[in-house]
């Protein structure tokens, strides 16, 4: 499933990538196999995500973690390399 709302050039995807809407992706930027990018995220140009990787979606912890979680976030913003 891909809902990129904007791509730039030379973009290079591997097998098994889902994209969700909203999603922005720079020039010259390569996404490798089985990843998932949900909405909102922006990558930049010459960025490279490697196999098996999920972006923008905040983990969700487990009921034993003592992490605090931070709500508000916004969206996911990975500038230019």
């Amino acid at each position: 499933m891909l809902k990129i709302s904007k791509a730039g050039k030379n973009l290079f995807l591997g097998n098994n990538v889902v994209i969700e809407e909203g999603v922005v992706i720079g020039n010259n930027v390569k996404i490798g196999h089985n990843v998932v990018i949900y909405k909102d995220t922006v990558l930049g140009n010459n960025v490279t995500v490697l196999d098996n990787t999920v972006l923008g979606r905040f983990p969700t912890p487990s009921k034993t973690s003592t992490t605090k979680i931070l709500k508000d976030i916004g969206p996911l913003k990975i500038d230019d390399d």
